[in-house]
């Protein structure tokens, strides 16, 4: 039972940290690295010619 307030309690403090983390971040106008990754995911998923420019250009260099 300890344990699991422990647990708990830290979990907690790990998403006051994070959910404080992503307000500086969008604050300041900024992205993380993981934010880079979902942001490019989403550009290709949102914008055909762009993906279809990055596949021409992946394909073309093999």
């Amino acid at each position: 039972m300890l344990k699991n307030a422990v647990d708990n309690y830290f979990e907690e403090i790990c998403a006051r940290v994070y959910h404080h983390y992503e307000e500086i971040l969008t604050r300041n106008n900024s992205l993380d690295f993981d934010d880079l990754l979902m942001k490019s995911v989403q550009l290709l998923r949102e914008f055909p010619e762009v993906r279809r420019k990055y596949q021409e250009r992946t394909n073309s260099s093999w």
